[in-house]
Protein backbone atom coordinates (compact mmCIF):
# COMPACT_ATOMS: atom_id res chain seq x y z
CA UNK A 1 0.00 0.00 0.00
CA UNK A 2 2.91 2.33 0.83
CA UNK A 3 4.40 1.71 -2.84
CA UNK A 4 1.60 2.78 -5.06
CA UNK A 5 0.60 6.20 -2.51
CA UNK A 6 4.81 6.58 -3.16
CA UNK A 7 4.09 6.44 -7.04
CA UNK A 8 1.45 8.67 -6.91
CA UNK A 9 3.03 10.84 -5.02
CA UNK A 10 6.07 10.81 -7.43
CA UNK A 11 3.99 11.48 -10.46
CA UNK A 12 2.70 14.41 -9.28
CA UNK A 13 5.30 16.25 -8.94
CA UNK A 14 6.91 14.68 -12.35
CA UNK A 15 2.91 16.44 -13.82
CA UNK A 16 4.28 19.49 -11.41
CA UNK A 17 4.53 22.86 -14.25
CA UNK A 18 7.60 23.64 -14.51
CA UNK A 19 8.10 28.02 -13.16
CA UNK A 20 11.07 29.52 -14.84
CA UNK A 21 13.90 30.98 -12.59
CA UNK A 22 13.14 34.56 -14.44
CA UNK A 23 10.04 34.62 -13.84
CA UNK A 24 10.58 33.80 -10.17
CA UNK A 25 12.94 36.50 -9.60
CA UNK A 26 10.27 38.57 -11.56
CA UNK A 27 8.14 38.95 -8.85
CA UNK A 28 10.45 39.46 -6.38
CA UNK A 29 10.70 43.18 -4.94
CA UNK A 30 14.54 44.13 -5.38
CA UNK A 31 16.13 45.76 -2.42
CA UNK A 32 16.60 49.42 -2.46
CA UNK A 33 20.39 50.30 -2.03
CA UNK A 34 21.66 51.90 0.92
CA UNK A 35 20.99 55.78 1.42
CA UNK A 36 22.85 58.24 2.74
CA UNK A 37 21.21 61.97 4.38
CA UNK A 38 22.74 65.07 4.62
CA UNK A 39 21.36 68.08 5.92
CA UNK A 40 23.35 71.15 4.76
CA UNK A 41 23.02 74.89 5.81
CA UNK A 42 23.18 77.10 3.30
CA UNK A 43 25.30 80.37 3.74
CA UNK A 44 25.06 82.44 0.22
CA UNK A 45 22.86 80.72 -2.29
CA UNK A 46 19.26 79.92 -1.90
CA UNK A 47 17.71 76.29 -1.06
CA UNK A 48 15.25 76.44 -3.80
CA UNK A 49 18.04 77.67 -6.23
CA UNK A 50 20.49 74.80 -4.86
CA UNK A 51 18.02 72.17 -5.32
CA UNK A 52 17.27 73.29 -8.79
CA UNK A 53 21.15 72.51 -9.48
CA UNK A 54 21.07 69.34 -7.87
CA UNK A 55 18.44 68.00 -8.86
CA UNK A 56 20.46 66.09 -12.05
CA UNK A 57 22.56 64.40 -10.03
CA UNK A 58 19.53 62.20 -8.01
CA UNK A 59 19.26 58.90 -8.47
CA UNK A 60 15.89 57.30 -8.62
CA UNK A 61 16.49 56.73 -4.96
CA UNK A 62 17.10 60.00 -4.40
CA UNK A 63 14.83 62.87 -2.84
CA UNK A 64 15.77 67.01 -2.11
CA UNK A 65 14.23 68.91 0.51
CA UNK A 66 14.42 72.74 0.12
CA UNK A 67 13.21 74.65 3.08
CA UNK A 68 13.95 78.54 2.45
CA UNK A 69 12.92 79.79 6.08
CA UNK A 70 15.76 77.73 7.73
CA UNK A 71 18.08 77.87 4.72
CA UNK A 72 19.24 74.60 4.28
CA UNK A 73 18.62 71.62 1.70
CA UNK A 74 18.02 67.54 3.18
CA UNK A 75 19.91 65.23 0.44
CA UNK A 76 18.93 61.39 0.82
CA UNK A 77 20.91 59.20 -1.88
CA UNK A 78 23.33 56.98 -2.52
CA UNK A 79 26.39 58.11 -0.55
CA UNK A 80 28.47 58.17 -4.19
CA UNK A 81 25.94 60.61 -5.56
CA UNK A 82 25.42 62.44 -2.22
CA UNK A 83 29.32 62.72 -2.18
CA UNK A 84 29.22 64.00 -5.60
CA UNK A 85 26.48 67.34 -4.66
CA UNK A 86 28.07 68.13 -1.59
CA UNK A 87 31.36 68.67 -4.38
CA UNK A 88 28.94 70.42 -6.50
CA UNK A 89 27.29 72.78 -3.05
CA UNK A 90 30.67 74.02 -2.10
CA UNK A 91 31.59 75.20 -5.22
CA UNK A 92 28.66 76.72 -5.86
CA UNK A 93 27.36 78.31 -1.82
CA UNK A 94 29.82 81.02 -2.12
CA UNK A 95 29.44 84.79 -1.21
CA UNK A 96 28.08 86.56 -4.41
CA UNK A 97 29.94 89.43 -5.52
CA UNK A 98 28.38 92.99 -4.70
CA UNK A 99 27.71 96.11 -6.67
CA UNK A 100 27.54 99.46 -6.09
CA UNK A 101 25.67 101.53 -9.21
CA UNK A 102 25.38 105.33 -9.40
CA UNK A 103 22.54 106.44 -11.04
CA UNK A 104 22.87 110.17 -12.82
CA UNK A 105 19.91 112.14 -14.50
CA UNK A 106 20.61 115.02 -16.39
CA UNK A 107 18.44 116.92 -18.36
CA UNK A 108 19.90 118.83 -21.05
CA UNK A 109 19.01 121.55 -23.42
CA UNK A 110 20.67 123.58 -26.73
CA UNK A 111 19.39 127.19 -25.86
CA UNK A 112 21.84 130.14 -27.62
CA UNK A 113 20.33 132.26 -24.74
CA UNK A 114 21.46 130.70 -22.07
CA UNK A 115 24.95 130.51 -20.96
CA UNK A 116 27.33 127.06 -21.61
CA UNK A 117 26.79 125.69 -18.23
CA UNK A 118 28.36 121.86 -18.15
CA UNK A 119 28.51 122.06 -14.13
CA UNK A 120 26.72 118.96 -14.31
CA UNK A 121 29.80 117.06 -15.85
CA UNK A 122 32.44 118.53 -13.43
CA UNK A 123 31.75 114.65 -11.53
CA UNK A 124 32.01 112.72 -15.19
CA UNK A 125 35.30 113.68 -16.37
CA UNK A 126 35.96 110.33 -18.33
CA UNK A 127 33.06 110.91 -20.59
CA UNK A 128 32.53 114.89 -20.40
CA UNK A 129 33.80 115.75 -23.74
CA UNK A 130 32.23 112.68 -25.41
CA UNK A 131 28.72 113.52 -24.06
CA UNK A 132 29.15 117.37 -25.40
CA UNK A 133 30.14 116.17 -28.65
CA UNK A 134 27.85 113.62 -28.94
CA UNK A 135 24.79 115.65 -27.59
CA UNK A 136 25.87 119.32 -28.90
CA UNK A 137 23.83 120.89 -26.05
CA UNK A 138 25.21 123.72 -23.98
CA UNK A 139 22.60 123.90 -20.90
CA UNK A 140 23.46 120.16 -18.84
CA UNK A 141 21.45 120.65 -15.20
CA UNK A 142 21.74 117.50 -12.74
CA UNK A 143 17.81 116.62 -12.05
CA UNK A 144 18.85 113.44 -9.61
CA UNK A 145 21.58 111.28 -8.29
CA UNK A 146 20.83 107.60 -6.57
CA UNK A 147 23.28 104.94 -5.57
CA UNK A 148 22.23 101.33 -5.67
CA UNK A 149 24.14 98.21 -4.01
CA UNK A 150 23.00 95.02 -4.94
CA UNK A 151 24.31 91.45 -4.99
CA UNK A 152 24.72 89.19 -8.28
CA UNK A 153 21.67 87.96 -9.16
CA UNK A 154 18.93 90.43 -7.15
CA UNK A 155 17.00 92.68 -8.23
CA UNK A 156 16.89 96.19 -7.02
CA UNK A 157 14.67 99.32 -7.30
CA UNK A 158 14.88 102.61 -6.05
CA UNK A 159 12.98 106.21 -6.67
CA UNK A 160 15.34 108.59 -8.01
CA UNK A 161 14.28 112.15 -8.89
CA UNK A 162 11.55 112.65 -6.15
CA UNK A 163 9.77 115.46 -8.02
CA UNK A 164 9.73 113.56 -11.19
CA UNK A 165 8.99 110.00 -10.27
CA UNK A 166 11.52 108.06 -11.79
CA UNK A 167 11.88 104.90 -10.55
CA UNK A 168 15.00 102.62 -11.36
CA UNK A 169 15.31 98.81 -11.49
CA UNK A 170 17.99 97.30 -11.92
CA UNK A 171 19.71 93.46 -11.84
CA UNK A 172 23.62 92.43 -12.40
CA UNK A 173 24.52 89.12 -13.45
CA UNK A 174 28.72 88.58 -12.99
CA UNK A 175 30.28 87.27 -16.03
CA UNK A 176 33.56 86.03 -14.57
CA UNK A 177 35.55 88.11 -11.50
CA UNK A 178 35.06 91.89 -13.21
CA UNK A 179 32.72 92.38 -15.84
CA UNK A 180 28.94 92.44 -15.03
CA UNK A 181 25.78 92.43 -17.57
CA UNK A 182 23.25 94.83 -16.08
CA UNK A 183 19.65 94.83 -17.05
CA UNK A 184 18.49 98.45 -16.55
CA UNK A 185 14.90 99.68 -16.43
CA UNK A 186 13.91 103.50 -15.92
CA UNK A 187 10.54 104.32 -15.72
CA UNK A 188 7.98 106.37 -14.20
CA UNK A 189 4.49 105.34 -12.82
CA UNK A 190 1.32 107.56 -13.80
CA UNK A 191 -1.73 106.96 -11.96
CA UNK A 192 -5.58 107.54 -14.26
CA UNK A 193 -8.84 107.50 -13.54
CA UNK A 194 -11.53 105.97 -15.46
CA UNK A 195 -15.32 105.80 -14.61
CA UNK A 196 -14.01 105.77 -11.23
CA UNK A 197 -11.39 102.95 -11.23
CA UNK A 198 -7.84 103.95 -10.42
CA UNK A 199 -4.90 102.36 -12.43
CA UNK A 200 -1.50 102.72 -11.80
CA UNK A 201 0.63 102.88 -15.48
CA UNK A 202 4.42 102.45 -15.60
CA UNK A 203 5.67 104.08 -18.38
CA UNK A 204 9.29 103.37 -19.44
CA UNK A 205 11.80 105.67 -20.19
CA UNK A 206 15.74 103.89 -20.95
CA UNK A 207 14.87 99.76 -20.58
CA UNK A 208 17.98 97.97 -22.13
CA UNK A 209 20.86 95.37 -20.69
CA UNK A 210 24.25 96.63 -20.68
CA UNK A 211 27.75 94.87 -19.84
CA UNK A 212 29.92 97.20 -17.48
CA UNK A 213 32.86 96.97 -15.42
CA UNK A 214 34.13 98.42 -11.87
CA UNK A 215 35.50 102.26 -13.01
CA UNK A 216 33.07 102.33 -15.84
CA UNK A 217 30.79 105.46 -16.91
CA UNK A 218 28.08 104.00 -19.17
CA UNK A 219 25.62 106.38 -21.35
CA UNK A 220 22.60 104.19 -20.99
CA UNK A 221 19.85 105.87 -22.56
CA UNK A 222 18.45 109.52 -23.85
CA UNK A 223 15.11 110.64 -23.93
CA UNK A 224 12.82 113.85 -24.37
CA UNK A 225 11.41 114.68 -21.19
CA UNK A 226 7.40 115.24 -21.45
CA UNK A 227 6.31 118.49 -21.68
CA UNK A 228 9.51 120.40 -22.68
CA UNK A 229 12.68 120.51 -25.92
CA UNK A 230 14.93 119.08 -22.91
CA UNK A 231 16.82 115.82 -23.20
CA UNK A 232 17.32 113.40 -20.45
CA UNK A 233 20.29 111.70 -20.31
CA UNK A 234 21.09 108.24 -18.19
CA UNK A 235 24.33 107.61 -16.53
CA UNK A 236 25.30 104.73 -14.62
CA UNK A 237 28.33 104.81 -12.68
CA UNK A 238 29.53 101.20 -11.80
CA UNK A 239 32.01 100.03 -8.70
CA UNK A 240 32.63 97.15 -6.83
CA UNK A 241 31.80 96.54 -3.72
CA UNK A 242 34.33 94.35 -0.81
CA UNK A 243 32.66 92.26 1.01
Amino acid sequence: MSKVILLITTLALLCAPLVPAAAADKNRTPEEPELRRELVHLQHIRPHDAERVLRAFCSKYGDLDSNESLGTLTIVDQPALVGKMLEVLAEIDLPRAAWSFQILLIAAQDDPEQPDDFAALERLPDVADELKALFQYNVWEELDTAVIKTTDGTEAELRVSGEKGFYVRIEPHARGNESVDVAFHLYRPRTIVNDGNTQVLFDTVVETTFETRPGDTTVVGASKLNGDDRALITIVQTRAVDR
